[in-house]
This record gives C-alpha cells, sequence and structure tokens, in this order.
C-alpha cells in the first residue's frame, strides 16, 4: 500500500504542476494575445478617427485664439448663443475675409468683448457637434479636446460617454506628466502620429481608458491635444470573464486527467507490484514456487514489470533447488562441508559482475576481525563461513536490479533490502547451523536501530552480525564499483570512524580500525 500511495501521489503531483504551469501559460498567452489584438485594431481605429477629425479642423482658423480665449472664459463659452447673440455673430464674420493666420488672429481680437464671446459660443458648439457626432458613429468611450502645462490639464471640450459631473469642462487638475509617457511625448513633439497609452485611474472619472493623443496647436507654454477614449475596464473585465471560464474548464480536465491516470498507473503499475510484493511474500512464507506461478500468472502486461514477474517466478524456481540441496546436505551430512559453502559463495557473487568476490573477502576480513578480537578457533572458523553466506538472499533479487548501474527506484531498493530476509528463510533450513542464517538476516541492521530488516539496536544484534556489518561495509568502499574506483584507504578509515556508536558497534569498528592501521601497504582492498 505504501508503494501504491507513493505511485499515485507522485503522478497526481506531477500532473497538478504541468496543469498549474499550463493554465498559468495559457493565461499569459490569452491575456497577452487578446490585449495585443485589442489595442491593435483600437490604434487603427483611433488613427482614422483622428484624420477624419483633423481634416474637420482644417476648416476652422483662429483655433490658436480660441483655445485662449476658453482658457480665459471657460463657463460663458459653454452657454447657448441667444438670438442677438446670432445677429451680432453673422455681423462679425468679416473676420475671415483675409488668408493670413495672423491676420485673422488680429481681427477676432479687435472685435467687441460681446462678439468675441459670440464667436467662441459658435466655435465651441460646432467642435462640440461634431466629437457628438463622431463618439456616436464609432463607439468610442469619449472625445475630448486638452492641453497640459507644467503640473496641470485644461479639457476645453467632452462628447460622448464620459462622466464629467465631477470634473466640469474648463476646470484645472493636478496632472502629474510620469503617469502619462504618451503625452510627454506629444508635449516633447515626436514624429508620431499619435501617441497611445493605458490610463488608470483617469483624473477626469477615476476609470481606465485606454487613450489615444494627437496634437492640434501650440497656445502659448501648452500644446493641445486632440484625444479619444476606449473604456480599458470593460476590456479587462471581458478578459478575466474568459480567463476564469478557460480555468475552470482546465481544472476540471485536471480533474478528468488525474481520474484517468489513478486508473491507469493502478491498472499498468501499481497493481501487478502489489501482486508481485504478495507473491515475494508468499514464497518467503511457504517456500513453494507454484504459489509465486499462480499470481505472476495474472499478470498480464508486456512493460518492465511484465519481465520483473518473469524473473521473480524464473528465481522462485531456481531458489527452490538451492533450498532442497541444502535439505538434502543438511540431512545426508548432518553439517555443510566447506565446498558445498564456498560453492555457494561463488554463485551468490555471480549474480553481480561487479562485486564479484564479495563473499569471499567478506569471510576472509570478518575472521581476520574475529582473530583481532581472540575469539576461539571454532567461532573464527563459524564467522567466515557466516560472510561467505550473508548475501545468499540476493538469490532472491533479479539480475537486473543487482547490476544496475543507475540509481535504483525506490521499489526496487525495497527489493534489495529483502535479501536479508530470503537470505534467512534459506538458511535456516540448516538445523545444524543456526549462527549462519542470524548473521544474514541482520548484518544490515544499525547499532542505533535505524537499520532493516527488524530495526534492531546496540546489545540485541548478534555480535556476529555486528561484525559482518563493519566488514562488509569495509569491502563496499575498498572494492571498485561500475560508477567509481575503490576508496582511499583514509577515506575508508574516516568514514567507518565517523560511524562508531551509530551504524557500528564501537567494539568491533575499533578493531577495525587497529587492523587498518596496521595495514601500511593497503593491502585489505579488492
Amino acid at each position: 500500500m505504501k508503494v501504491r500511495h507513493k505511485l499515485l501521489w507522485r503522478m497526481i503531483l506531477i500532473t497538478s504542476v504541468f496543469y498549474i504551469i499550463t493554465i498559468a501559460a495559457a493565461s499569459y498567452a490569452l491575456y497577452s494575445g487578446s490585449t495585443k489584438v485589442y489595442l491593435s485594431s483600437r490604434n487603427e481605429m483611433m488613427e482614422q478617427e483622428f484624420k477624419n477629425q483633423l481634416s474637420f479642423l482644417d476648416d476652422f482658423h483662429g483655433l490658436e485664439w480660441y483655445f485662449e480665449y476658453w482658457h480665459e472664459h471657460p463657463d460663458q463659452v459653454q452657454n447657448k448663443s441667444t438670438d442677438p447673440d446670432l445677429d451680432m455673430l453673422s455681423e462679425s464674420y468679416w473676420v475671415y475675409d483675409s488668408k493670413d493666420e495672423d491676420q485673422i488672429v488680429k481681427n477676432l481680437s479687435s472685435l467687441s468683448s460681446e462678439a468675441q464671446l459670440c464667436m467662441a459660443r459658435e466655435t465651441y458648439s460646432l467642435l462640440k457637434g461634431q466629437f457628438d457626432y463622431n463618439a456616436d458613429i464609432n463607439n468610442n468611450t469619449r472625445m475630448y479636446l486638452m492641453s497640459v502645462d507644467d503640473d496641470s490639464a485644461f479639457l476645453y471640450t467632452m462628447s460622448g460617454n464620459g462622466e464629467i459631473d465631477e470634473h466640469k469642462l474648463g476646470e484645472r487638475w493636478d496632472f502629474d506628466i510620469s503617469d502619462h509617457p504618451a503625452v510627454k511625448k506629444v508635449l516633447d513633439k515626436t514624429n508620431a502620429f499619435a501617441e497611445y497609452e493605458i490610463t488608470e485611474h483617469d483624473p477626469i472619472d477615476g476609470k481606465s481608458y485606454y487613450t489615444g493623443y494627437v496634437p492640434i496647436t501650440e497656445n502659448g507654454k501648452s500644446r493641445v491635444m486632440m484625444c479619444i477614449s476606449y473604456n480599458w475596464d470593460a476590456f479587462r473585465n471581458k478578459v478575466y470573464t474568459n480567463l476564469r471560464l478557460m480555468t475552470a474548464v482546465m481544472i476540471g480536465m485536471m480533474i478528468v486527467s488525474w481520474v484517468v491516470i489513478v486508473f491507469a498507473i493502478n491498472r499498468l503499475s501499481v497493481r501487478p507490484v502489489r501482486i508481485l510484493q504478495k507473491a515475494v511474500s508468499k514464497y518467503v512464507e511457504t517456500k513453494d514456487h507454484n504459489t509465486v506461478s499462480e499470481l505472476v500468472g495474472s499478470i498480464k502486461t508486456g512493460s518492465e514489470i511484465g519481465a520483473l514477474a518473469h524473473d521473480v517466478e524464473s528465481l522462485s524456481i531456481e531458489m527452490d533447488k538451492y533450498i532442497a540441496d541444502l535439505r538434502q546436505a543438511n540431512s545426508d551430512n548432518e553439517k555443510l562441508s566447506d565446498e558445498v559453502m564456498e560453492a555457494l559463495a561463488h554463485t551468490i557473487d555471480a549474480k553481480d559482475k561487479y562485486t564479484n568476490g564479495h563473499s569471499t573477502r567478506v569471510a576472509i576480513y570478518s575472521r581476520m576481525l574475529a582473530v583481532h578480537l581472540d575469539l576461539p578457533g571454532e567461532e573464527q572458523k563459524e564467522i567466515y563461513n557466516m560472510g561467505l553466506l550473508h548475501d545468499i538472499g540476493k538469490i532472491g533479487v533479479p539480475s537486473s536490479i543487482i547490476n544496475k548501474t543507475t540509481r535504483l527506484t525506490d521499489e526496487e531498493y525495497e527489493m534489495i533490502k529483502t535479501h536479508p530476509v530470503v537470505g534467512y528463510e534459506i538458511l535456516s533450513e540448516i538445523s545444524s547451523k543456526p549462527d549462519l542464517a542470524y548473521a544474514a538476516r541482520w548484518h544490515h541492521e544499525r547499532y542505533d536501530g535505524r537499520g532493516y530488516p527488524d530495526g534492531l539496536a546496540g546489545e540485541k544484534i548478534p555480535f556476529y552480525a555486528r561484525i559482518i556489518a563493519v566488514v562488509d561495509c569495509y569491502d563496499a568502499m575498498t572494492s571498485t564499483r561500475s560508477y567509481r574506483d575503490y576508496l582511499p584507504q583514509k577515506v575508508v578509515r574516516d568514514e567507518i570512524e565517523k560511524n562508531i556508536g551509530t551504524q557500528f558497534d564501537p567494539v568491533v569498528a575499533k578493531a577495525m580500525l587497529e587492523i587498518i592501521d596496521n595495514d601500511k601497504g593497503y593491502a585489505f582492498h579488492e
């Protein structure tokens, strides 16, 4: 169940990360793509609107005079003309008789104050009507005239759907040019026909707009600009709605994918692995390869798991033969001959092409350590035999795992960790030498209790197994592996010394350090 949960949670995590990245990328692409299309289409539309309105303004003369007059009389200009004003207006058109713009400005300035107001009101009315018409047919949010000087702005006229109740025409407001890069470009007289920007929290009504600006004429220090705005908030809200819909759809797809992945993994991987685990457990319990064959036969897959299942079945048959031979030897001779144990050790080492000879070296080093610890001669012989057969359980591990040169998966490592128990089950058949089985089972226990398979600690680990544990690690470090050469003697010594009292029995480990220190020429390595 532990393996099953790991597989499922890993795949769910991988799928989740994949979908989160996909959703984020898709959201960015949708927002970015939609924005680019929207801005491009708006730019083209506003550019055409600007050209149409500039063409209309070409028919107006004296605009600079009018803008200056509106600056001084904003409230009066916005009032409608009366009938007497219209009579005065008709009498004032003579100011346009000249073709010279400067002369027209002089003529306008020479009019009486009443006539000047009439002319300004008429011009305002014509521009306002034109802007209203343009805003209606182009469905833009608003169209207006504005000037900026120093750190303030002045609004001349506005049409469309702009809310200007709180900020009336002709009223000045603070204007931070750093928040309006397009306006700055207009004031700096760039060569672009029009400049565009997104204005967050517009000073006129506090909303957000996409606005284009074109210069019309200069008025003292300021420059009068024609401005067209479209509601940016409305567009953004629409995009966000689409993003939420897309996210909901993708989350739904993610949930469906989870269900499909869980089903597929359970069908193709988890269930076969559980069957293999059960087959190995049953074999350890019954020593009957027929049970393994029956369980393994239910695995119907051509993947690596199918090949592993075949290996497990073959191993169970092979182990049956080993166990039968051991039982026969035990029955015939009451003890194992040295030749049989040597043959078994060679058979074990033959499975691992990278550590061939490991069992024999462990046996030799174990006897040396037993001699150094002043153990009796008979015990020295016994511990030699334990070293020969300590890894016999690897018969139950597929060669593909033992000889794997890359990092083991969690599942493969769990299978490797079964070899002490398998070795114990095999050697426990030899009633005349029970210590052989003990060393095989507990040589991977640690002195601090963090080893396997039983988590024994300290004196609860059989003494012989504590000896094999030190020697087994020593030979692993002093042997050439597929991924490295044997380690220098000092590195090996430091590693053993570092793990005294944690991995190794202090008495045994210190004795091993004395042997290493006496090995001046580093003779004891592969």
